[in-house]
């Protein structure tokens, strides 16, 4: 065999040797991944924020999504009537989930009753799929939550729904369904300070400065010079 193809047989051992390692270090970066489920969210504008934290680092699945987004899901799961085929359709992406966050949908037709039925479907999935240490987030307008001396602008029906999402996350904070470690969280959400809020749901879901379990956190102004926004604990 001459030189040069010798030379030729090692470039080519070489560059596929390269690609197995390239191949093996992207596999178990996509296996170490951590992933999040969001659910719902349709029309909100707090829902392509948090893609945008989320997305380099997380494989994102989202439950419930009727609209195109700026930036797509990794995996979509389907609302399925049987909770077990549920369960095993998200597994297939996961056994384990390190953070489901429930967010609100906002169009002309809003379905309050679905929104109620989708957080109770979320909350049961939480309970087979969400990893130890993990995060189940409820977001919560604060306008149906936070008593106000203001005259409230919200429907009837809306503060109801609210409510009784709310109430879900107080109620699976007191039982031993979730994983060891993990947090049931609410988040008051205002529109005035999304860009802080999505950030502190990031952290949360990292496991930095979590608030204790079965608390709802508002986010208010701090009164220093420059304010900054800071989550208190209810």
């Amino acid at each position: 065999m001459s030189k040069n193809n010798k030379l030729i047989n090692v470039a080519k051992y070489l560059r596929r040797f390269f690609y197995k390692v390239q191949n093996f270090i992207e596999y178990r970066m996509l296996v170490n991944q951590k992933h999040i489920l969001f659910v719902g969210g349709n029309q909100n504008p707090l829902t392509p924020m948090l893609y945008q934290q989320f997305y380099q680092n997380w494989q994102i699945g989202h439950l419930g999504l009727q609209y195109e987004l700026p930036m797509k899901p990794n995996f979509l799961v389907n609302q399925e009537d049987d909770l077990q085929k549920l369960v095993e359709q998200a597994k297939t992406h996961s056994n384990h989930y390190d953070a489901i966050i429930i967010l609100e949908d906002i169009n002309k037709q809003m379905n309050f009753i679905f929104e109620v039925n989708r957080a109770l479907i979320a909350s049961h999935l939480a309970t087979k799929i969400l990893a130890s240490n993990g995060m189940l987030c409820y977001t919560v307008d604060s306008k149906s939550y936070v008593e106000s001396k203001l005259p409230s602008q919200q429907p009837t029906v809306k503060v109801m729904k609210d409510c009784q999402i709310a109430h879900l996350c107080t109620n699976l904070g007191q039982r031993d369904d979730l994983e060891t470690d993990s947090l049931g969280v609410g988040a008051l959400i205002d529109d005035n300070k999304l860009h802080d809020i999505v950030k502190y749901l990031k952290l949360w879901a990292d496991g930095i400065k979590r608030p204790a379990n079965e608390t709802f956190a508002h986010f208010q102004y701090s009164t220093h010079s420059t304010p900054i926004v800071y989550p208190e604990l209810l």
